[in-house]
């Protein structure tokens, strides 16, 4: 199993989540969690939502099949 680290910064109107670490079948519920959370909330003050996923800092990225 691997690690991910997620941190979440504001910019005006943009989210930016900036990921680290490793994303596997075993951590990609949470990453989806976070983004399905900031749809919603943008959603209910009827903002666009506007999210940047920096990956840089990503050393793995598993598949499924």
């Amino acid at each position: 199993m691997h690690q991910m680290h997620l941190v979440a910064e504001q910019l005006r109107d943009t989210e930016i989540l900036h990921l680290t670490g490793s994303l596997d079948d075993a951590n990609y519920a949470s990453l989806a969690g976070v983004l399905a959370t900031h749809l919603r909330i943008c959603r209910q003050h009827g903002a666009v939502p506007q999210i940047i996923l920096e990956c840089s800092e990503v050393s793995y990225i598993g598949s499924v099949e």
